[in-house]
């Protein structure tokens, strides 16, 4: 479930959006994404390798001794096109933001984007990551929270109630939109319309 919640956003993304090259996945002015909710690696392992940052052939062995494909992305040394080994839920986006925080400094002009997944929002690194990247005015750091409204457990709302999700963001100084995540149409209006 985890990876079908958001299959269509990394598409979306490493198809349409991001400026990013498979054959040069090391150029300092591509764009960055971090799947911070990395126990939906699956997902974005097929989607690198379908964009062409490594052979199809490499995911046959998935899940086997040995893999370069396990649980959550590995070290980015590893992999062409991962950023992050994530996996810790709430790491993400201070990862992001010290990436778009560096870019800024360095008067770079890529973007970071963050996919985190509903249930880590429950971590304080979230929180105090957004209040870092709204006080540092980090306009080239995108978040996308994927709400699915589970985790690992159970029902998010019956874990722990983050209700209403985007009054919290909006409260910390982030321009939010509510979206559909599976259609292009509402995520193009999404990373598009931003400040």
């Amino acid at each position: 479930g985890s990876c079908l919640s958001c299959i269509d956003i990394l598409v979306y993304l490493y198809w349409v959006h991001l400026k990013i090259d498979p054959y040069n996945p090391k150029d300092d002015n591509r764009d960055r994404l971090i799947l911070s909710k990395g126990h939906a690696a699956p997902a974005l392992f097929h989607v690198l390798a379908k964009r062409g940052f490594f052979s199809k052939d490499l995911l046959t062995n998935y899940g086997s001794d040995g893999s370069l494909f396990g649980e959550h992305p590995p070290a980015p040394k590893y992999l062409a096109g991962i950023e992050a080994a994530t996996g810790s839920l709430g790491h993400g986006l201070p990862i992001g933001t010290g990436l778009a925080l560096s870019a800024k400094k360095k008067k770079k002009r890529f973007s970071v984007y963050v996919i985190l997944s509903d249930g880590e929002c429950n971590e304080g690194t979230v929180w105090e990551a957004a209040m870092f990247a709204s006080a540092k005015k980090l306009d080239n750091l995108i978040m996308i929270v994927d709400f699915n409204k589970w985790q690992a457990t159970g029902r998010s709302e019956e874990i722990l109630s983050i209700n209403p999700l985007a009054d919290k963001w909006t409260a910390f100084g982030w321009e939010t939109m509510e979206i559909d995540g599976h259609s292009f149409v509402d995520l193009e209006k999404c990373v598009t319309t931003r400040k």
